[in-house]
């Protein structure tokens, strides 16, 4: 999800054929000059995977260079009716987004520009979301200078991001599914997914468990086979961003076998074959636990 700053940074470069300098655009969209270059690395991620690019000019700014197809992918943005930072729901989710995807030092006043409420709103916010982590055995911290960060174990982190998008399960729309889909994922998890995991691909991560099901021997049914669908995509996800389960948890006390293991270890090797297989040794295990629990 991009968050609401490097949306509005977007939409003002969009309407300059020049470069536009920092201050100008924190000017036009309300924030700070600090705050705008906080966000330009995450604005130019989002240009570039679109093919544009973000060129920065000494002296001059930012200016966005695209064909027509990237600019007017890129000016889909100012039409989406996101703006609904008046509810705590939107802003906790928008909140532990940025802790759980960056976890980099975000401060009250950057987290107050970004959802344009003010320091008071933001400060009971982190009160609720240290509530709701507490649950899950994780450690929110504002630190005076430093920001805002998150502390915990990984598969702790992986429980709360689960828990956070499905309660988001029944707010998203249905959307129509590609006929390769299996049968036992419907169209409103396929929109859930595509929502949640937009960098992950539904049809590759359903041929690698359909995969799995045959080392297994076993075929899982459509609850089972969603849920564990998801748990491989977040799983590729942190793994990916270098978040990787390092630290024994409660699934090392699910009873696996062998096939199980192996199945495990054949899917995350191939969806990752550069990684080191003896830094997913607790991977693996918390995979084949996942076969295990949900049936197999």
């Amino acid at each position: 999800m991009i968050d609401i700053t490097t949306e509005k940074i977007i939409c003002v470069l969009l309407n300059y054929q020049e470069p536009i300098t920092s201050s100008q655009i924190a000017k036009e969209i309300g924030m700070s000059s600090s705050t705008v270059k906080h966000n330009i690395r995450f604005v130019r991620e989002f240009v570039e995977s679109t093919g544009a690019s973000l060129r920065s000019i000494p002296g001059k700014g930012f200016q966005i260079i695209c064909n027509d197809v990237q600019h007017a992918e890129l000016e889909k943005l100012s039409n989406d009716p996101r703006n609904q930072s008046y509810s705590f729901d939107f802003r906790k989710h928008y909140i532990l987004n940025i802790l759980f995807q960056r976890n980099s030092n975000y401060t009250i006043q950057i987290f107050a520009d970004d959802l344009g409420v003010n320091r008071t709103v933001i400060s009971k916010d982190l009160e609720l979301i240290r509530d709701f982590l507490s649950y899950f055995d994780l450690h929110l911290l504002v630190i005076k200078n430093r920001g805002v960060t998150l502390h915990g174990d990984e598969f702790n982190k992986r429980q709360a991001i689960i828990f956070e998008n499905n309660r988001s399960y029944e707010e998203t729309e249905k959307t129509e599914a590609p006929v390769s889909l299996d049968i036992r994922i419907d169209q409103h998890f396929f929109h859930y997914f595509t929502h949640f995991y937009p960098h992950q691909d539904i049809l590759t991560i359903q041929r690698m468990l359909q995969t799995a099901e045959n080392t297994l021997n076993f075929n899982y049914n459509d609850v089972s086979f969603t849920q564990l669908i998801e748990y491989i995509a977040l799983t590729l996800e942190r793994i990916a961003t270098g978040n990787i389960i390092h630290e024994p948890n409660i699934l090392d006390k699910c009873r696996i076998n062998k096939e199980q293991l192996l199945a495990a270890e054949d899917l995350i090797n191939h969806a990752l074959p550069s990684y080191s297989k003896q830094s997913m040794t607790h991977e693996y295990r918390c995979l084949a636990a996942q076969f295990a629990l949900n049936g197999a």
